[in-house]
């Protein structure tokens, strides 16, 4: 029976322990690339699984009086872990009637619930029983190589629980929107590169969903072809990507070469690894990407305003729409400085630069209709606006 009571002691600290590395890699960290002191706190809440780890490690084969001390040391500094959580709690002062007095905050996370369960009751358990002449669990001496691969299985499964709950705020359908072309990187998060996709596999969604924040999903494997920024060097050749359903809800086709505008998952852990999610974003296929490789190619305006979209027109049926490339194709632009009148290019595309800033209105005929665009543009900005032909 003391057995067995033991063996659960230490199934139960290595699952808290993967629990707490995982919620501590899932918990969003300094930005990518920040300085190694900006990651002390991680590595300080660290501590608490990793001093657990070992002493269900030192648990399973010693019983001699340093195990005894370590054990008790890990208990009293879950005890300070508790202690210094208590104190450094900030003041919060509300009010009521007209009157101010202090309340209670409690910030999240804390390491107080991980240093009771982690740290404080297993060392407490550790110490106790060894001091009562319990029997060691392993008689022989565990291998380095058992050891590295007990280590490396928790690092997987902890790895995959951070990634799990990441994907779980993914499911809600976060929306990264860049409404505008961009010349520079939106945020540290962002990874803008193009790539070619070698597969798909649905992650979620039933195949009779509906437009929705949790409408079908896919994840894949795609090998980067080009990177403009945001790609850390261990992501340059393989990297796997988040995206939603298109036409019809499918999947991109295998073999399709995509412009993509991703963001790395948000948490400490789970932002090393090479998943990308580029939902609500302005990734697509390279062929309808003309607008966003031409802008990333030409860098911001010298002067004066850009103003350039596609001019397409809407096919086919339910739901299997699709806009189709309409070339040659006239589109008014109204500004500050009078009608200007362009014709879009054998890609579908019209590009006006040197504009004056100000106000406009954009629109395949202004006079035959209300404007398909109206916005204020600053000196220096870039503007898109798709003029859709019936």
């Amino acid at each position: 029976m003391k057995s067995l009571i033991r063996w659960a002691a230490v199934l139960l600290s290595f699952l808290g322990s993967g629990w707490w590395i995982a919620e501590v890699g899932y918990a969003p960290g300094p930005d990518f690339g920040a300085r190694w002191s900006a990651w002390v706190p991680v590595f300080r809440r660290l501590v608490i699984p990793i001093l657990c780890l070992a002493s269900s490690y030192i648990a399973l084969q010693y019983r001699s009086w340093w195990a005894f001390l370590f054990h008790a040391t890990v208990t009293l500094l879950g005890v300070w872990f508790a202690y210094a959580w208590l104190t450094s709690k900030p003041e919060e002062w509300h009010r009521y009637q007209g009157v101010e007095f202090p309340g209670v905050a409690y910030p999240q996370p804390s390491p107080f619930l991980p240093a009771i369960f982690l740290l404080i009751i297993p060392g407490a358990f550790w110490y106790v029983t060894g001091r009562s002449g319990w029997p060691v669990l392993v008689s022989k001496r565990i291998s380095v190589t058992t050891t590295s691969a007990v280590l490396l299985c928790l690092l997987i499964t902890t790895v995959a629980g951070a990634a799990a709950l990441d994907l779980r705020i993914i499911w809600s359908g976060e929306c990264h929107y860049s409404p505008e072309p961009f010349t520079a990187q939106l945020g540290p998060q962002q990874a803008v590169f193009v790539a070619r996709i070698l597969g798909a596999r649905k992650l979620w969604g039933p195949y009779d969903s509906h437009w929705s924040p949790g409408w079908r999903r896919y994840w894949l494997p795609a090998s980067v072809q080009k990177q403009f920024w945001g790609l850390p060097w261990w992501d340059r050749k393989f990297v796997i990507l988040l995206m939603s359903g298109r036409g019809g809800e499918a999947a991109p086709p295998r073999g399709e070469i995509d412009f993509v505008d991703g963001r790395r998952l948000p948490g400490s852990l789970t932002r090393f690894l090479p998943i990308y999610e580029t939902f609500c974003t302005r990734t697509g296929p390279l062929a309808d990407s003309e607008i966003d490789m031409r802008v990333l190619r030409d860098g911001p305006p010298q002067s004066g305003v850009r103003i350039l979209g596609r001019t397409a027109r809407l096919t086919g049926d339910y739901p299997n729409y699709r806009w189709e490339k309409m070339p040659s194709t006239n589109v008014e632009i109204r500004g500050p400085e009078g009608l200007t009148t362009v014709e879009s290019d054998p890609y579908g595309t019209y590009d006006v630069r040197g504009l004056a800033p100000g106000y406009y209105e954009i629109a395949h005929s202004l006079a035959s209709g209300t404007p398909q665009c109206r916005f204020n543009i600053s000196s220096g900005e870039i503007h898109e606006c798709d003029v859709s032909i019936r």
